[in-house]
């Protein structure tokens, strides 16, 4: 599970963020079939939909010029997750704009990597991409990220149900939160 990487666009004293590779795939492959990380969505996700969210990763950065990053310890190149900026819009709620998320391996989980990595995010979103405003929503249900928002000093805002989860599932209701730079 070790990567061997330069070219950090991030780095956290110990942590390393970088644009995800082909390399990455057999990880997001691994993450996203552990139903542990995977609790708080409808499900697992399969090899072929993880290879076409990778694409759409790739996608996202050629147009935005930011998206999700690999997130690597530093101590010994191991891929941990992946934790970044995307755009957002559901225009029935009236919602749109950059959401910060994140996903990690679950044996990495409660050291703080999560934690540690949004926080050096939230300074690039406001420093170096000069957003105002960041957003971050989760399942009413999955209170570890919900904390993580706040301890990133975002701000809950409302719930609502997301309209790609449907209305009978415990995972409809979300928490939405927000951050604000004023410059």
């Amino acid at each position: 599970m070790k990567t061997c990487n330069d070219s950090y666009i991030i780095t956290t004293n110990r942590l390393g963020l970088r644009e995800l590779n082909d390399g990455d795939i057999p990880h997001l492959i691994q993450m996203n079939a552990d139903a542990e990380v995977m609790e708080f969505f409808p499900g697992i996700i399969s090899r072929d939909d993880t290879l076409k969210h990778y694409i759409k990763i790739k996608e996202h950065f050629q147009e935005h010029g930011f998206g999700m990053y690999a997130v690597d310890t530093l101590d010994n190149g191991e891929f941990i997750g992946i934790i970044g900026l995307s755009t957002f819009e559901f225009t029935g709620l009236n919602l749109l704009g950059v959401e910060i998320g994140w996903r990690t391996m679950s044996h990495t989980w409660n050291k703080g990597y999560a934690t540690e990595a949004a926080q050096h995010i939230c300074n690039y979103a406001f420093h170096t991409l000069h957003l105002t405003e960041i957003t971050s929503f989760t399942a009413a249900l999955n209170k570890r990220s919900e904390h993580i928002m706040q301890k990133l000093g975002m701000t809950y805002q409302r719930s609502f149900n997301h309209p790609k989860v449907p209305i009978e599932s415990p995972l409809c209701e979300h928490v939405l939160y927000t951050k604000v730079h004023l410059c």
